[in-house]
Parts: structure tokens; C-alpha cells; sequence
């Protein structure tokens, strides 16, 4: 899953935390306190990812203190890497099942 930062991204993470869904993986550019929540649920798992398997990635965190601490608490679970591993579109194609939510800063209409 790749979630953005903002509104959007933060209530469809606290819908997967609140729902039935598990075994929700991450490969992000950023990591945000939408996907610290979607750990505290129990549901940021390794199980099905077939890019960097047993390891979420991402290249950036964002948001509060704690969230920005997280990765550092607990390192077993992260692998930091840079934006063109996790937008190369090669590996994203050899991803069967991503969901990619983003929310939109601005947008020109012209």
C-alpha cells in the first residue's frame, strides 16, 4: 500500500485499522501516522509483499514526534531506501495487488 500524507490517506488508514483487513503491506515514499496506524492495529505485516519481502520500505518520514521516532523504536521492521526503489516502475509492476492513495495538493486546471 502507498499512502500519501493529509486527510484522505489518514481516514482510509483509520478504516483499514477499523476493519477486517490484515496483512496490509508497505512500500511507500513516505510514512506517515496513517500507517503508524494501520501497525498499532496489527495489520502492517511482511506476509504478501513480493517486492523487498519481510521488510515494509520507504524513504521518508513524516508527522509527529512519535511518528517520526517509530521507525527508530523499532528498525526490525523498516528499510529505508531511496525514491527510486520505491518508484521504479519496474518493481511496482511486479506488485499483483497495490492500492496507491494520494491525496491531491494542487492541481492546474489550465
Amino acid at each position: 500500500m502507498l499512502l500519501g500524507i493529509g486527510g484522505v490517506p489518514y481516514t482510509v488508514a483509520r478504516m483499514i485499522a477499523d476493519s477486517d483487513l490484515r496483512d496490509i503491506g508497505c512500500h511507500a515514499g513516505t510514512i506517515s501516522g496513517a500507517f503508524l496506524l494501520i501497525h498499532k492495529a496489527g495489520k502492517l505485516t511482511k506476509v504478501r509483499k513480493e517486492v523487498s519481502q519481510g521488510r515494509p520500505v520507504w524513504n521518508l518520514a513524516i508527522g509527529t514526534h512519535e511518528m517520526c521516532e517509530w521507525p527508530a523504536t523499532e528498525p526490525e521492521l523498516f528499510r529505508p531506501v531511496c525514491v527510486d526503489f520505491t518508484r521504479s516502475p519496474d518493481r511496482l509492476e511486479r506488485m499483483r495487488n497495490v492500492v496507491s492513495i494520494n491525496g491531491r495538493v494542487e492541481i492546474d486546471l489550465l
